[in-house]
């Protein structure tokens, strides 16, 4: 998209930039790839309620999938100065799920969490 582009395009140039403004181009592709991934998201919901696309499960160990979500909200975890911490079991956590969107979940979870703490450090705890 022309947004898309405008962003890449600024980021890409952000050497040129003062510091702050170049943050703010790192920031502007970080919220774009979210919504993006938000609109990917709900495109997706409106399929499975049309029943054009099903569920995958398969056997598949949650802590991978708490890492990736929390790899996913770094960046703005680091902007809100929210630190999200991960409790979780040093063995194997499996569970027969779609990982896709069980990692959906668990990102969108810890990105509200960042935006409505008010500063406040998020812990994600696993038990089995």
């Amino acid at each position: 998209t022309t947004v898309r582009m405008a962003a890449d395009v600024l980021h890409a140039s952000r050497e040129q930039f003062p510091a702050g403004l170049a943050r703010s181009t790192e920031l502007l592709v970080d919220e774009l790839d979210r919504f993006e991934s938000l609109l990917g998201d709900l495109l997706e919901i409106s399929r499975l309620d049309a029943g054009v696309e099903e569920l995958t499960a398969e056997q598949v160990d949650i802590r991978v999938l708490a890492r990736r979500a929390h790899d996913s909200v770094r960046a703005i975890s680091t902007t809100a100065n929210s630190p999200v911490v991960l409790d979780l079991p040093d063995e194997e956590l499996t569970a027969e799920l779609d990982s896709r969107r069980v990692e959906r979940i668990l990102r969108n979870l810890l990105a509200n969490a960042i935006d409505h703490g008010e500063g406040q450090p998020v812990e994600l705890t696993m038990r089995g």
